[in-house]
């Protein structure tokens, strides 16, 4: 049985004034894979002075970053699905035994004790890991009705007018940083996007946001692919 959205009303309202363009949801920020300090010549010079020192072959662990969105009563926690882990490390076990890497390990969440670089390379360290990539993931919701809306004023439209839209940005992002010095060997990030011009009980950003985090994230794989490749070439 079709169930009507708790925002019909509101919407019908909106559609007797035509569209206001998109109105933007609280996007989910990326988190920073470090904190952000004062920085200073002194810190300048530091990161300077680090030089790449992985072993060959190299030990990988693999983190995926998970955080809450939103705030209040509209906070929720969102994770990378079992799927999505799992298309990324089999792009980087495919790399095992060719000389560079020697294996590659999915570092469990649990395993650290907070979400600063510091806490990550720890966790790594204890697992006999050389390097870690660490991948976050960030996604932005956009919401408009379009000329169709106008015929939501009839009712019986909103079960088959096309009027209304969602459009969700999903961004991923990848480094790959030395668990001994904090080295940065790589970075890499893609985009990509997944909408939707439906009536309004049909709207579905489940669905949406899955479809632009699965696109984003095998543009990320081939990102990542070529910046392996280079990094194992120049060293």
């Amino acid at each position: 049985m079709i169930r009507f959205h708790p925002l019909v009303f509101v919407i019908l309202v909106a559609a007797c004034g035509g569209s206001a363009g998109f109105q933007q949801a609280a996007p989910r920020p990326p988190v920073s894979t470090a904190t952000a300090p004062v920085i200073d010549d002194d810190q300048v010079e530091r990161a300077f002075e680090l030089q790449a020192q992985l072993p060959k072959p190299y030990r990988l662990g693999v983190l995926f970053r998970e955080t809450t969105t939103g705030t209040g009563d509209d906070a929720r926690a969102w994770r990378w699905e079992p799927e999505h882990r799992a298309q990324l490390l089999k792009a980087l076990e495919a790399l095992e035994g060719k000389g560079e890497i020697g294996t590659v390990v999915s570092i469990a969440r649990a395993a650290v004790t907070s979400d600063d670089l510091h806490a990550i390379r720890v966790a790594a360290a204890r697992q006999g890991l050389d390097a870690v990539l660490v991948v976050t993931g960030s996604d932005t919701v956009e919401r408009d009705m379009n000329g169709w809306a106008t015929t939501y004023l009839a009712v019986l439209p909103m079960l088959f007018a096309p009027g209304s839209e969602l459009r969700v940005d999903f961004t991923t992002h990848a480094e790959l940083w030395d668990v001994r010095n904090e080295y940065l060997y790589l970075a890499a990030e893609a985009d990509a996007r997944a909408e939707q011009a439906r009536a309004i009980p049909y709207i579905d950003e489940e669905e949406a946001s899955a479809k632009a985090q699965t696109e984003s994230l095998g543009l990320l794989v081939h990102e990542l692919e070529k910046r392996f490749a280079k990094l194992h070439g120049a060293t």
